[in-house]
């Protein structure tokens, strides 16, 4: 042995622990073209005291995922959960020091607690629940959370009591129930969270359309059929059994269409009813009248979309007054359907009105029209009586609109002008004096339709060749494009359109023998692409009216609707029951109904 020369040299010199040093590089890639959610990783180099220095680190190692799997869907956390790093049983942990004690993480920790996970990155534990399924606080005040789910654990001399507490905090029970819910979903044992509750949603939905669809039935069936809806009594919880007083159709098809399901075995509708809330019947007048404004909305704005779509229409008008004294002014359109081809006339509403002047009913007209989003600079012609107010060449209507709208010509209803020249020749003595009279008025009728409008006319028959055009009827024909000059292209393309659509006629009469007389058998001939000036034209003369029945029409049924018992009918109401009862062509859809229902905050839901 070699000689001691120096007191120190009988000690051992101990090298102090090397700080722990860590060179990583990860990037985890996460490309959404990639079915199998793969991910690519840098390697990962750790320097560690009993770890060698070229160690790699894995790509599932826990500390990889803090704060990363919110962005991730329910299948790739699964993935990650499973897939989560392991230390074999070969592998050196790396010891700390505690209170002069050299400690270190324990393999078999993983086995006994098996939320347990570790990692190589900073040698740390972690809750695979609660970093997998991202619970960022918890406990009382919902406080940030750190050890285990943000930050690594590292105590290992108070390991075993704080794996304990951990497994039993509310939200690590949270974080383990989430995981068995989602791979209950994704394995299909279990609907998810969301479809249940759409499906509870969906069933109460519609218990609740089975409340409000026996409502919506019964009002408009009573509205076509023109009948009163409301009776004595008519309020409060609707019974099954038929009551001592009458409280009204609307109720009683109610409690019929009740009974009626019920003997059919269909139960479920009595039953929704009665277990609804006593504030949620949607029996009282008020619902009443938002049904049926709804109604009026679905039809009219059917017929607006028809109106606005021809491009081209002709707007009917005529007052009266109702059995409250009040004057109703009845508006309608006339125009031509080209998907039906068929010339229709439509009811739209009922305006009270307080100034029969000229000028205000003219402004009337004009402000309905745009409040129903009809547009108004396709207005082409106007229908009305002899009535100075209407009729008046100054101050009346017709004056008053055709200013501003040039080609809204103004036609006679020739059945007023057939009225009047009778019950004129009958105060006059002798067939031959009542014959004479009559012709007097016939002839200032037909003045009235054809020869104030005369060039207009004879312009319009050159859409009616007989022979080849001659310079006059070509005349007659730029004059006819110059008024519609808005409406056709220039009279040059016109005149030439015209002329090869004369050779059309001529051609299709001779290969089909149809006579072409009448303006609907025209324009059915008539391609809109090939001779679109043509059938413009065309559309404008089936729209100029002959006579304004369709008021005349809706008066009738002002009279069944508005009586003497029910003389209070709000305006809404009337203009809703009239809609119904007239336009019995256009059926009433129970769903458009609801879904216009439902713009509103109601008590139930309605729209599935």
């Amino acid at each position: 042995m070699s000689k001691r020369v120096c007191i120190t040299d009988f000690f051992v010199k101990k090298v102090p622990r090397q700080e722990l040093t860590q060179s990583i590089v990860v990037k985890t890639n996460i490309e959404e073209s990639n079915p199998d959610n793969e991910y690519s990783c840098s390697r990962n180099q750790i320097q560690h005291e009993h770890v060698h220095c070229d160690s790699q680190v894995s790509l599932f190692d826990i500390k990889l995922y803090v704060g990363q799997t919110q962005k991730l869907s329910n299948k790739e956390k699964i993935e990650y959960f499973h897939k989560t790093w392991t230390p074999e049983s070969t592998f050196v942990f790396p010891t700390s020091e505690f209170n002069k004690k050299k400690l270190k993480f324990q393999l078999n920790w993983l086995e006994k607690w098996k939320w347990l996970a570790y990692s190589q990155i900073n040698d740390g534990a972690y809750c695979k629940y609660c970093v997998v399924f991202f619970i960022t606080e918890g406990g009382i005040g919902c406080q940030t959370l750190g050890n285990f789910c943000l930050k690594p654990f590292r105590m290992w001399y108070k390991a075993i009591e704080k794996f304990n507490h951990h497994e039993k905090c509310n939200y690590h029970l949270q974080s383990v129930e989430q995981y068995q819910n989602i791979v209950a979903v994704e394995t299909g044992k279990q609907d998810s969270i969301d479809l249940q509750l759409n499906k509870a949603a969906k069933v109460q939905t519609e218990l609740n359309r089975k409340i409000i669809i026996p409502v919506i039935e019964s009002i408009i069936f009573c509205g076509r059929q023109g009948i009163a809806l409301r009776g004595h009594l008519d309020f409060g919880t609707l019974t099954i059994e038929n009551p001592v007083e009458n409280d009204g159709n609307f109720r009683a098809l109610m409690r019929f269409h009740l009974n009626a399901t019920k003997l059919s075995g269909d139960e479920s509708y009595q039953l929704a009813r009665t277990n609804c809330a006593k504030n949620a019947q949607y029996t009282s007048w008020k619902i009443q009248n938002e049904i049926i404004g709804s109604c009026h909305e679905i039809i009219l704005s059917e017929i607006v979309n028809e109106v606005n779509n021809s491009k081209c229409f002709l707007v009917i008008a005529d007052e009266t007054a109702d059995v409250a004294g009040i004057e109703q002014f009845s508006i309608c359109v006339r125009y031509f359907d080209s998907k039906t081809k068929i010339v229709k006339e439509q009811f739209l509403k009922f305006v009270p009105v307080m100034d029969l002047s000229g000028s205000a009913l003219a402004s009337i007209i004009i402000n309905e029209l745009t409040e129903m989003k009809i547009e108004v600079q396709y207005l082409r012609g106007q229908g009305y009586d002899g009535a100075a107010s209407m009729s008046g060449r100054f101050n009346g209507v017709q004056a008053c609109i055709k200013k501003e709208y040039k080609t809204a010509i103004y036609v006679h209803c020739s059945s007023h002008s057939l009225n009047l020249a009778v019950s004129y020749a009958c105060g006059l003595q002798g067939i031959r004096i009542l014959w004479a009279q009559s012709k007097r008025f016939i002839h200032k009728s037909i003045n009235d339709r054809f020869i104030n409008h005369k060039e207009i006319i004879q312009g319009f028959q050159m859409l009616f060749p007989i022979a080849p055009l001659t310079k006059q009827q070509e005349k007659l024909i730029e004059n006819l494009v110059e008024f519609y000059a808005n409406d056709l292209e220039d009279s040059l393309t016109v005149l030439a359109e015209v002329k090869i659509w004369h050779y059309q006629v001529f051609k299709i009469r001779l290969e089909t023998n149809l006579k072409m007389v009448t303006a609907i058998e025209v324009i059915s001939n008539c391609n809109n692409a090939l001779y679109p000036n043509t059938y413009k034209l065309l559309t404008i003369l089936l729209t100029l009216p002959v006579t304004s029945c369709e008021a005349e029409r809706s008066f009738l049924t002002l009279k069944r609707i508005k009586t003497y018992l029910r003389n209070s009918t709000a305006d809404n109401r009337l203009n809703g029951l009239a809609a119904l009862n007239i336009h019995r062509e256009i059926k009433g859809d129970i769903d458009a109904v609801i879904k216009e229902l439902a713009k509103k905050k109601r008590r139930l839901d309605f729209v599935i």
